[in-house]
């Protein structure tokens, strides 16, 4: 992108990934779009190792991947060519990343705006079951977890009618 003439922002820390400056000087450039799709993916593969190497609920390990996901989701809506699915699978894998941030900092807000709109995006473009049904799977996951009890009950309150 820089032989095309973009100007690119490179990272400060270790955590962060080289990005181009937005505003583009030209969105019709396909690389754009491939960018936007390897930060996806880089992102996702970047989600995983934190889940399966975060023994200590630290959900500041989960930030430099959510910024990979936002930083991707700019890239996918500023481009001209426009692929829906990809940026519904963006909105899906950013879900699930604030799910997890919000299961470790056990905040009381809920942040379900990327699922949604992960499942509206793909009813109105490509009807994905797959993601919409994993979308819906996620909210439950986030649900569930708001409704559990937080203390010790009773014996007495834990028997059913």
């Amino acid at each position: 992108m820089l032989t095309f003439g973009e100007t690119i922002e490179f990272p400060v820390s270790n955590t962060e990934y080289a990005s181009p400056s937005l505003p583009l000087k030209n969105i019709y450039l396909p690389h754009v779009m491939l960018l936007a799709k390897i930060k996806m993916r880089i992102g996702h593969t970047m989600a995983k190792q934190i889940y399966y190497n975060n023994r200590k609920k630290d959900p500041s390990k989960w930030l430099p991947a959510l910024h990979l996901f936002e930083v991707a989701l700019k890239l996918c809506k500023i481009t001209a060519v426009e692929e829906r699915e990809v940026e519904a699978e963006i909105f899906f894998q950013k879900g699930k990343i604030e799910r997890q941030i919000l299961m470790e900092e056990k905040s009381p807000s809920v942040p379900l705006d990327s699922l949604l709109e992960a499942i509206q995006l793909s009813l109105r473009n490509d009807q994905n079951s797959g993601l919409i049904r994993d979308s819906y799977l996620e909210m439950a996951l986030l649900y569930f977890y708001l409704k559990k009890p937080k203390g010790k009950t009773s014996a007495s309150s834990l028997t059913l009618k």
